[in-house]
């Protein structure tokens, strides 16, 4: 099987900080007991918290499913290729196991919806 994936250009959306940091703690224990959709969406959260200096940010369903893609159509990331129901139980999962904060709140996309912001624990 082979799959039709677009890989975004290196040098144009990873000039400054080509890594994301990942607390050791997640890579040595908490890996082993999630699913490998929380550990997916874990990642995802931490490129766009972490990855761009941000200790939270705002990420509608759309975007963990399909990523993010600029006003010019240049496809910036993929997001985790994930359903929404694997996703939100993702999603879940991180929140049981204290890894991740839903923020109080809601920002707004520009259709009006709500978005829920994330947030790294980093203990």
């Amino acid at each position: 099987m082979s799959y039709n994936i677009e890989m975004p250009t290196y040098e144009k959306n990873h000039t400054e900080h080509p890594f994301v940091m990942v607390p050791q703690k997640f890579i040595a224990y908490d890996m082993a007991i999630l699913t490998p959709s929380a550990v997916v969406v874990y990642l995802y959260i931490a490129l766009h918290t972490r990855g761009h200096f941000k200790d939270q940010d705002s990420i509608p369903m759309s975007q963990f499913r399909f990523g993010v893609m600029s006003n010019s159509g240049e496809v910036l990331d993929n997001g985790t290729g994930l359903s929404r129901n694997t996703v939100f139980a993702a999603l879940a999962e991180l929140e049981k196991y204290k890894l991740i904060v839903r923020q109080k709140g809601y920002s707004y996309g520009p259709d009006r919806c709500r978005i829920p912001s994330y947030e790294m624990v980093w203990e």
